[in-house]
């Protein structure tokens, strides 16, 4: 596009319509709006530019000039992944300078989401554009598509393949909110890993049409091929994931059961949520209210206590729960309000949802730094701040793209030894003092054998 001023306060915008070897023709984009029968026409030729005096259009003001530029860089921004309402944060910022009014967010909001969609190529259910077959840039041939059909599609490089396989632990998670446009959840799979040191990377990503056994069985059969046909054994201490039923199923039959883990935190949650189902949140909330019962201490720890079952070793843990917490506390003399069916609800939840489970799955003795999903919860939660509502389909795996690629590099680099990111301090403590823990217990268990 050419712009050629008509006076102080107007201009012309002129697009190319056609050329030669010497000259290039355009044609005013104002006339072919307005479907003038005369239209304003320019001619580059070797540099000089001439322009027609005949025009069927009025001109564009130059406050609008400037407001379509603006908003044209606005655009291409969101098309490049900045956020949409940080560009237009970056529009409104330059148009106020100009003593412009654009107008708010909401108005260019789903204008910037289309124009980013049509920006990238098109992906449906099933067919993904040959562009993303690859880690960026597509040219140096990097797989990264593993498998494809309309209900699960499955990404990861031949490295993040060979690293999942032999990392020390994997986690895993499900996301309903990061899912994009036609599909029901993504999945991230993620290796602690590093040569110096240790830190986590993401090694696999599926999008899924809902999270049936059949479709986790898929993308864990498609690994396991990819395996074989290396010639790669996994060998993998741990994988870690949530309590969804259908996922453990699937990941029981993926490897071996005993290397299946759940994860500390979903377990304390939902201990918490029948808590509150049961009516004991009062009792267990002790210190987060003044003049609270000091009789209602011993409820609080007691279930404190069930929440920390899974920190001892199974046999203990198991013991421990028949010879101790399986009893709830007797209420206090002449107490008339204590909730004696309430705790007995919740040892039969305990006993009914959790020592039902195979044990493994809630015992996180020696997991050393991860008892936990945290991590992939994490990655998530930074995915989803980078949509201001649900993804298409093309953009969210153009930008899964790029994490994927940048994941890589570090992944190559990890593996000549770079040295890996540290755990957080405080993270680093509470890790040392609880294996001090279990290594006191080890001792004093040896010495009463």
């Amino acid at each position: 596009m050419i712009v050629v001023p008509h006076d102080q306060n107007n201009v012309y915008h002129y697009s190319k319509s056609s050329g030669s070897k010497n000259n290039e023709y355009f044609t005013c984009m104002g006339c072919t709006r307005s479907k003038s029968t005369v239209k304003g026409a320019a001619i580059l030729e070797d540099g000089n530019l001439w322009v027609g005096p005949d025009h069927g259009c009025v001109p564009v003001t130059m406050e609008n000039h400037l407001k379509e530029q603006e908003d044209r860089k606005c655009r291409l921004m969101v098309a490049e992944g900045v956020k949409p309402r940080t560009a237009h944060d970056i529009f409104f910022k330059r148009t106020a300078d100009m003593d412009i009014d654009i107008g708010e967010y909401n108005k260019y909001r789903r204008q910037y989401s289309r124009w980013r969609g049509a920006y990238y190529p098109s992906c449906f259910a099933g067919k993904i554009a040959p562009e993303f077959h690859y880690l960026y840039p597509p040219q140096k041939g990097k797989r990264w598509l593993l498998f494809e059909d309309k209900q699960v599609t499955g990404f990861a490089s031949d490295l993040q393949l060979r690293i999942m396989a032999e990392a020390d632990v994997l986690q895993l998670d499900a996301s309903f909110g990061n899912a994009p446009v036609g599909y029901s959840q993504y999945l991230s799979i993620h290796a602690l890993v590093g040569e110096n040191g240790q830190e986590w990377q993401p090694v696999f990503m599926a999008v899924m049409d809902g999270k049936k056994e059949d479709l986790y069985d898929r993308i864990f059969d498609e690994i396991k091929k990819y395996w074989e046909e290396n010639d790669i054994t996994p060998t993998f201490k741990r994988i870690l994931s949530d309590y969804e039923s259908s996922l453990q199923n699937a990941l029981i039959k993926f490897t071996d059961p005993e290397k299946v883990w759940g994860c500390s935190f979903h377990y304390s949650q939902a201990l918490l949520r029948s808590v509150g189902r049961l009516h004991l949140m009062n009792y267990y909330s002790v210190f987060e209210k003044r003049d609270y019962p000091e009789k209602w201490l011993p409820i609080r720890t007691w279930i404190r206590s069930i929440m920390a079952l899974p920190l001892l070793p199974i046999d203990e843990r198991d013991f421990i729960w028949e010879k101790v917490l399986r009893n709830p506390p007797a209420a206090p003399e002449a107490e008339q309000t204590w909730p004696v069916q309430e705790m007995q609800s919740f040892v039969e939840y305990v006993e009914n949802t959790w020592f039902t489970k195979p044990g493994n799955s809630w015992c996180f003795f020696n997991g050393g730094r991860v008892k936990n999903t945290n991590r992939s919860e994490g990655w998530h939660s930074v995915i989803a701040k980078l949509y201001d509502r649900k993804p298409k389909y093309n953009v969210f795996i153009h930008d899964m793209q790029l994490l994927f690629s940048k994941a890589e590099k570090r992944l190559e680099a990890l593996k000549r030894g770079e040295k890996a990111r540290e755990q957080e301090k405080k993270y680093k403590i509470l890790v040392d003092r609880i294996q001090a823990y279990e290594d006191e217990l080890v001792e004093s268990l040896q010495s009463v054998i």
